[in-house]
């Protein structure tokens, strides 16, 4: 029943997952664009002039942070390539070295090692891209707060990925 009430709603509506229209009326614009706006254009509907940004500003600007973005994926990703050549390296020293006892104990040493240091990376990358992401949101220059927010849970969610 719930998944046939679904059904029906993403066939009933083309945006399901983003405001209607009737929402998106009454949202007010964010102040951040109109102090960004340098141009004003005359709405066709009603009349009134209203501010906008030219559209291939706006797309420099969000091609910028979905590079900036895609940077931070690869950081993340070479976080993860370079804590398994640290732990090779640390078997092949691990497995040279005379002591039986630390023979025996290498896999623990080793995963608490390297461990600590994926750790220490994470949150400090965690950190940063936490901050840049407020940064390239603001810089993205969006019109309404739905799609800033938005924006930013994106931004903020695929890091984790």
């Amino acid at each position: 029943m719930l998944v046939n009430n679904l059904i029906f709603k993403i066939k009933t509506k083309k945006n399901f997952f983003l405001i209607d229209e009737d929402e998106r009326r009454h949202e007010v614009t964010r102040s951040s664009f109109l102090i960004q706006s340098t141009k004003t254009k005359l709405n066709r509907i009603n009349g009134i002039e209203e501010p906008f940004i030219p559209f291939r500003i706006i797309f420099i600007y969000r091609l910028f942070s979905f590079i900036i973005l895609l940077i931070f994926i690869g950081l993340s990703t070479l976080n993860i390539v370079l804590m398994l050549y640290i732990r090779l390296k640390l078997f092949k020293i691990f497995h040279s070295i005379k002591y039986e006892l630390l023979k025996e104990n290498s896999f623990i040493i080793i995963s608490i090692i390297t461990s600590t240091i994926s750790l220490i990376i994470s949150v400090i990358l965690d950190f940063i891209f936490g901050y840049i992401a407020n940064i390239m949101t603001e810089f993205e220059r969006h019109r309404y707060q739905s799609n800033f927010d938005a924006s930013l849970t994106l931004k903020l969610f695929s890091k984790l990925i």
